[in-house]
Order: C-alpha cells, then sequence, then structure tokens
C-alpha cells in the first residue's frame, strides 16, 4: 500500500470506530427504556386500564353536560377566581381574599388551567375534573379495606359519580371535592400506619394531611377528627391492630410542621370570621338559637339522595354491606367505616345552620365502602353458586349500579341548570364590564350568583345581596350588609334580626318590615302607599298621586313628606324600642272639616297570617315566614285626635286582593294624627339602629354601576323610576344602568 494513502486510511478507520461506538450507545439506551417501558407496562393491570377509562367517562360525561353553556355553574367558581387574584395580583378587588382559602388548589389547579386556556373554558375543566379524580385514591382505600379489585372499582365508580358530588359540582363545590384528592389517602396510610407501624406510611400520612389541611379547611377539618378517630380506636383491643404511640407523635408532629405555611390563613380567618363556626354571639340573631339535634343529623342525609328511589337504592346496598362486614366479623373494616361516619356527624353540631348539611359532603366515604363491601358479596356469589343465583346477583349488582348512575346523571343535570349564573346575556353583560368600566367602579347587581363572577371574572368590585350565613369574613359581612340594605329599600333602618325597608317615593312597600336570619332575609309586613288613601269633603286621594320628598333621619326615626295643592302628610318610621315599630301618619287638609285616612297592612308572598282580635284597637297575629319560621307579634291603632275604627282583618280583601289588615282613622277637623304600632314578641331590634340610605351607600362603595335582572320587575321599575341613572347596555336579560 502507497504511503500516501496511509492517512486516509486511519482516517476511515477512526470514523467507524466512533459509528460503531455510538450505535452501542443507543443500541443500549433504546434497551434501557425498553425495559423501563416493559416494567411499567408490567405493573399496570386490567384493573388499571378500566380505571382509567371510568374516569375518562365521568369527566366526559360532567364535561359534556356544560360545554354548551356559556359558563361554568355557580359563583363559588367566580369566587376562586377572586381568591387567585388576591394571591398572584398586585392590586386584587379584594385584598382580603388572600387568605379566604389555603393557597394548594387555587396555585395547582385554578392557576394552570387559566393561564393555558380561556377563563370560562378553563373553569369548565375544573368543575368536571376535580370531582373525577377522586376515583382514583377512593379505589385504593377500598382496595385496602375491602380487598378486592372487582368490588372496588364498582364502589369508586359509584362514589365518584354520586349524586352528593354532583350536587357539589353544580354549586361550584370543586374545592372541597380536590380536598378530598387528598384526605382520602391521609385515610389509606393511616390505616396501613395503625396496622403495622412503618416509617414511610407514618410520613405520608403526615404529608397528605397537611395538604388537605392546605387545599379546604373544612374538609382539613374533618380529615384531622377521622385520623384521630382511627389512631384512637386503634388502642382497642378487640380491633386487632398495633398502635405505637411513638410513631403516631411522629406522624403528628411532622404534620404541624408542614402545615405551618398555611397558618397565615387560619390565624386570619379565626380572627376575622363572624360565621366559621356557629357564633356565640352573632351580629345577627335567629329565631330559634341553632341547636344540635337528632332532627339536624337527620337532615344532614338530604344531599345524598334527590328522591325516594334514590334513597331506597343507596340504603339497601349499603345496609347490606354492613351486613357483610359485621357477619364476617372484618374488625378493622368496621372500625374505618364507623370513624369516618362518624366524623363527618361531628361537624353538625360546630357548623351554623347554613351550611351544616355540608357534613353530607364527607358522608360517601363510608357509604361507598359499604356499598363495594355489598357488591364483593355478590361477587363471591356470581364465581361460586349455580346459575339461578348468578343470575340474581348479576341482576341485582346491575339494579344497583343503573339506578344509582341514573339518578346520579338526573342529579347532574339538574344540579347545573338550578345553580345556573352564567347565560349568553350575562357573560355578554360581565365583558361589556370589563371593556368599559374602570378598576376601581363598582358594581352592584340582583343577579343571584352573578357577584363573585363580577370580581373574578371582570375583575371589579361588588356588591351583591346574599345570606348572611354563608358570608364568612367580617369586610365581606359589612358588604353584604349594605347589598341587603340596597335590595330592600332607598331607605333603611338595619337592626340585626329585623329590618325596616322603605323604597320611597317609589309607591311600593312604604315600609316594609323583613326578618333576617343566617339563610336570609324574610319579606314580613308592608304597607302599601297605592293602597294608603286620604280622604276629605268626599274626596279620596291616594298618597301616590303626590309629589313626594324625603324629610331626613333624626333618633331612629325616618320621615316622609307627600303634598298636593289642597293639603299634606308627613309620615314618620321610628325603631322605638328593640322589639317596637312605630308608623305615624300626620294629616293637615286646611280646607276640610271632615277627613280620614285608611292604611292597608299586606303580608308577603308565602307569609301565612294566623290573626286573632283582642280588643277594636290590638290584634295578636302568629306569621309563618316560607322556612316554616313563626313571627309573633301585635298591632295596635292609637289617635293623637279624632277616633280610630276598629282594625279588621280581611282574608281577601276588595282592594288589594290579598289577605290585608285594614286601620282607618277619622277626624271632624283639618287635622289627623294616628299612630300604628307594631310590637314583636319573639325577635327584636339590635340596638343601636342602623340607618342607611342607598344613595349614600352608593357613595360609600363608590357604585358607579348597576347590573340589574330584567326578570325581577318590581326593583327593576325601582331604579329606572330614579331619572339621575343613565341606561348604558341593556340586552334580553340584564340591563346595566349608570350612577351619577
Amino acid at each position: 500500500m502507497p504511503h500516501s494513502l496511509l492517512p486516509y486510511t486511519r482516517k476511515i478507520n477512526i470514523t467507524s470506530d466512533r459509528g460503531h461506538t455510538n450505535v452501542n450507545r443507543w443500541s443500549d439506551i433504546r434497551a434501557r427504556l425498553s425495559t423501563f417501558i416493559s416494567s411499567i407496562l408490567g405493573r399496570i393491570s386490567r384493573y388499571t386500564v378500566a380505571l382509567t377509562l371510568v374516569f375518562v367517562a365521568i369527566f366526559l360525561a360532567r364535561l359534556l353536560n356544560i360545554i354548551e353553556w356559556a359558563g361554568p355553574p355557580s359563583e363559588d367558581l367566580g369566587g376562586d377566581l377572586v381568591v387567585l387574584h388576591a394571591y398572584i395580583q398586585q392590586n386584587p378587588v379584594f385584598p382580603w381574599f388572600r387568605n379566604a382559602n389555603p393557597p394548594i388548589y387555587h396555585f395547582f389547579v385554578v392557576l394552570p388551567l387559566t393561564t393555558v386556556l380561556p377563563t370560562m373554558f378553563a373553569m369548565k375543566i375544573v368543575d368536571s375534573l376535580v370531582p373525577s379524580v377522586i376515583i382514583f385514591p377512593f379505589y385504593f382505600l377500598c382496595k385496602l379495606i375491602i380487598r378486592d379489585r372487582s368490588a372496588s372499582l364498582i364502589g369508586s365508580y359509584l362514589f365518584a359519580f354520586s349524586e352528593a358530588f354532583n350536587v357539589m359540582l353544580g354549586w361550584g363545590g370543586t374545592l372541597n371535592l380536590f380536598a378530598l384528592f387528598f384526605a382520602i389517602p391521609t385515610l389509606c396510610y393511616t390505616i396501613r400506619m395503625a396496622r403495622r407501624w412503618n416509617a414511610t406510611d407514618g410520613i405520608l400520612a403526615a404529608v397528605f394531611l397537611s395538604l388537605t389541611i392546605g387545599t379546604h379547611q373544612l374538609t382539613g377539618l374533618y380529615t384531622t377528627f377521622a385520623v384521630i378517630l382511627v389512631l384512637g380506636a386503634s388502642y382497642l383491643p378487640r380491633v386487632g391492630l398495633a398502635p405505637t404511640t411513638k410513631g403516631y407523635a411522629k406522624s403528628i408532629g411532622l404534620t404541624v410542621v408542614l402545615s405551618l405555611p398555611y397558618a397565615p390563613t387560619y390565624l386570619s380567618l379565626l380572627a376575622a370570621t363572624v360565621n366559621l363556626f356557629t357564633p356565640r354571639s352573632s351580629p345577627i340573631q335567629t329565631l330559634s338559637p341553632p341547636a344540635f339535634s337528632y332532627q339536624s343529623i337527620a337532615n344532614v342525609f338530604g344531599p345524598l339522595a334527590s328522591t325516594f328511589e334514590s334513597a331506597v337504592i343507596l340504603t339497601l346496598p349499603s345496609v347490606l354491606g354492613l351486613v357483610c362486614l359485621t357477619r364476617e366479623r372484618d374488625k378493622m373494616s368496621l372500625m374505618i367505616v364507623g370513624c369516618s361516619a362518624l366524623a363527618a356527624l361531628i361537624l353538625v353540631p360546630l357548623l351554623n345552620p347554613t351550611i351544616y348539611v355540608r357534613a353530607a359532603y364527607f358522608l360517601p366515604i363510608p357509604i361507598f365502602l359499604l356499598v363495594a363491601s355489598f357488591h364483593r358479596q355478590l361477587l363471591r356469589i356470581t364465581a361460586k353458586s349455580n346459575i339461578k343465583w348468578k343470575g340474581s346477583a348479576i341482576l341485582l349488582a346491575a339494579l344497583v349500579i343503573g339506578g344509582l348512575t341514573l339518578t346520579s346523571f338526573s342529579q347532574m343535570q339538574s344540579s347545573q341548570v338550578y345553580n345556573m349564573s352564567i347565560t349568553d346575556q350575562t357573560l355578554q353583560a360581565l365583558n361589556w364590564i370589563s371593556s368599559n368600566t374602570g378598576p376601581n367602579d363598582t358594581i352592584y347587581t340582583n343577579f343571584n350568583g352573578l357577584g363573585a363572577w363580577i370580581a373574578g371574572y371582570s375583575q371589579r368590585p361588588e356588591l351583591s345581596p346574599r345570606p348572611l350565613g354563608t358570608v364568612v369574613t367580617q369586610p365581606d359581612y359589612d358588604r353584604t350588609i349594605a347589598a341587603n340594605a340596597i335590595k330592600v329599600g332607598n331607605y333603611v333602618l338595619y337592626g340585626g334580626q329585623l329590618t325596616v325597608g322603605d323604597l320611597f317615593p317609589v309607591g311600593y312597600a312604604n315600609p316594609a318590615v323583613y326578618v333576617n336570619d343566617y339563610s336570609g332575609s324574610s319579606g314580613l309586613l308592608f304597607l302599601d302607599d297605592y293602597y294608603q288613601n286620604v280622604t276629605y269633603n268626599s274626596t279620596t286621594q291616594r298618597l301616590t298621586n303626590a309629589s313626594r320628598t324625603f324629610g331626613g333621619l333624626q333618633n331612629n326615626t325616618l320621615t316622609y313628606a307627600y303634598s298636593w295643592t289642597f293639603g299634606s302628610v308627613q309620615r314618620s318610621v321610628t325603631v322605638e324600642s328593640a322589639r317596637t315599630l312605630d308608623i305615624r301618619y300626620e294629616v293637615d287638609i286646611p280646607n276640610s272639616m271632615s277627613l280620614s285616612f285608611t292604611s292597608r297592612i299586606e303580608r308577603f308572598g308565602g307569609v301565612n297570617i294566623q290573626y286573632t282580635p283582642e280588643d277594636a284597637n290590638v290584634s295578636n297575629i302568629e306569621a309563618t315566614l316560607q322556612d316554616q319560621s313563626v313571627v309573633d307579634l301585635s298591632i295596635s291603632v292609637s289617635s293623637q285626635n279624632g277616633s280610630a275604627s276598629p282594625i279588621v282583618f280581611d282574608q281577601n280583601d276588595s282592594v288589594t286582593g290579598s289577605p290585608t289588615i285594614v286601620v282607618e282613622a277619622s277626624a271632624q277637623s283639618s287635622h289627623l294624627g294616628f299612630d300604628i304600632i307594631i310590637t314583636f314578641q319573639n325577635v327584636t331590634f339590635n340596638l343601636p339602629i342602623q340607618p342607611m340610605s342607598t344613595s349614600n351607600l352608593f357613595s360609600t362603595y363608590n357604585v358607579r354601576y348597576l347590573l340589574l335582572d330584567k326578570s325581577q320587575q318590581p326593583e327593576l321599575e325601582r331604579f329606572q323610576e330614579n331619572t339621575a341613572l343613565g341606561q348604558v347596555f341593556s340586552n334580553s336579560r340584564a340591563v346595566i344602568l349608570s350612577v351619577p
């Protein structure tokens, strides 16, 4: 070989060696990757595949149920956005929402999805996905306790698609459900730790409990109760577990350490709470003070089944599953079911009357463990018995699974519709607000459930009426009282348990009395200016035909003036004491020698009145409100000059067309003065009274726009009669008025 060719030959050989090396490396990587994939696939059983497919089916069923809507249901989802913005924005709409909930859900669910997807679509995904993923941890809890994969698969499917959870996703309870994603593994590792102490199980139990605490405070409280009960029950000799006080102490200590990052949230809630638990001294007093009762326990089971049929279908396998565990003397499983159920029931006396039924949403854990136990027994029958018993077992399982599926699907659809606050029309209004208002402009709305979307989606401050029992912190509580006052009148005397609202100068409900409790405000009685008549010299005039002027506020008294060319009427409304409301009329008709005034007192729709006259000028009334609360009161009339006719109650008054109390006073002079005195027996005004006016509240909270529901016609007309308010937006459902 010529010398000149040697370098070239060497070069070819070197390149060939390097190529060989690269090929070997890639072959080695492919082999390792193949081995890794094979090991993973080897661990995937047909149950894993089935569980994943069931999860996908549940998720798609829920998503397809809401995908056609303009947005997801419930203002709770809008509230999730408010909390997230309070964490991540420098100038959030409501800064105090930063500690309204622990942060994990908002950072690990809401933030990623709203970052990569349009907001409304992202929240639809949240509302469909979060309740569906809890199928995975519950399957492993079932498998740990029931020790049957097929039965666990059935039980976890029915659990994840249960009626209770479909109701929850309807009202936006995804935060609560995401916390269950951590709460259930907490129970798993607590059980493993109690069976036989293992440091890894103790650490994982602490990690998952801290994650639950960092996601949702009520679920964190439930899970803590459940863990304490399980660990305590492990010391019972008959259960047959192996408790270790030292190990438990280590796990609890680690939980405390891992939960420290969430301490600011809980300290803030404890400092600013008004309704976190049943208040011992609350700004509102209820008709019947909240108390623990067996009826309260019974009511908790209501959200688990919407119909008698679904209750039977759910109860039957649960009871039979309990019988199976009892006959098998499965002490540990019975202990777990009992502890998880008892932890939910412990919450009932701790929560205020508005939300205590939320304890029901933890009961599916023990209930569907029992359902899984029932199906394990059916599967055993199909495996060993004759064809007759096999057919009966298969039929029974199909009836239970099919029945619960149908009722859950029906509940999913109805709860979505019932709680839906976002429509195409309201979304148009929200988009208008986002584009045409300033960041500090407050929006008042009377749309049910739209307030949080104004704050979370349009990112504007809002005022919206709501039940006080659902409000947690003091700043939100104050704004809610203001919104509730705007709703009931242009002028308001707010007294906690009782409110007097006056729509003057509009001719409806002047004045009106409302009873407040944790669940909301209920109209009781009102006087309507359309039916307050003054008669002089055989001529009758309604108060609505007069020119009207607000007289002002002094010493818990609101005064109003009605005037004609021939005379005037002055009306004053005074809270005289904690139990007494005085409505006084002063009539002056200078050219009259004989005049009378007729006043009609009506009850709000849904209020039932039992009327008992005491004497000519005093009547006792028992009023039953829509929530079946009873208010006892008396109405009396006194005349400063002239005389008062006996009080008359007409069940079907010819003038008003409804049950009406008629009061009439007369005088043979040009002046008439008389008082209608309402004395309450079992409800009171909280003194001192808070006087409010809509115009002052608009100024205090910088309300610049009103987003009004066209279907609420009386309130719409009330604001549209105010010529100072200008219409800036309108569609078939909503109207927006600007406040000067």
